[in-house]
């Protein structure tokens, strides 16, 4: 059994179980659920991106019902053309353990621009801070992990699209804006 470790622990969120899961409670509005199908939200340090994803967060059920939920979040670390899919068949955080839906990583190994790699994974934040909303929630689908590198956006929507049509199935966008606009063009 491989695992993924988490790499940001301690950095990103707190390192203990504790401390995160009552960071994350006070992160996750209490107001009724929505049900979306997918979530666009911020990947940091949960001192700059914890509330804003936790508003994302909050529209989903505690214990909410999905087959599988599908991450795709920017490349940072490994140099990459296309899309990472992670080769370990979990990710670990302080919170415990998700398993990777083995089966939705092999047909996504069917498009060209998609590779296995788990040192594309080793160090990246981006989808590992999604991790403990949804340990929190107790959203215990197995998850599919997606670091997209340099790609075409339409063939990420070619990915992403006939994920859309899977019922019971959550798409998490986990986003940073951007690392080169100023302060100013940011805001517009």
């Amino acid at each position: 059994m491989s695992i993924r470790p988490a790499a940001v622990a301690g950095l990103f969120y707190p390192q203990t179980k504790t401390d995160l899961y009552h960071l994350l409670s006070e992160m996750l509005p209490q107001h009724s659920p929505t049900h979306p199908k997918a979530l666009i939200v911020p990947h940091a340090g949960y001192i700059y991106s914890g509330p804003i994803a936790g508003q994302g967060y909050g529209l989903l059920k505690k214990g909410e019902s999905f087959d599988r939920v599908y991450l795709f979040g920017p490349n940072h670390r490994v140099p990459l053309d296309g899309c990472a899919v992670p080769e370990s068949e979990f990710f670990s955080t302080p919170l415990g353990e998700l398993p990777v839906d083995q089966k939705a990583i092999a047909s996504l190994l069917r498009f060209p621009a998609v590779i296995a790699s788990d040192e594309v994974h080793a160090e990246e934040h981006c989808l590992e801070v999604q991790l403990p909303f949804l340990q929190y929630l107790q959203i215990s689908a197995p998850i599919v992990p997606v670091v997209v590198g340099e790609c075409p956006a339409s063939v990420v929507a070619d990915i992403i699209e006939p994920i859309l049509a899977e019922p019971k199935t959550l798409v998490i966008i986990s986003t940073d804006l951007s690392h080169f606009h100023t302060y100013e063009n940011a805001l517009q």
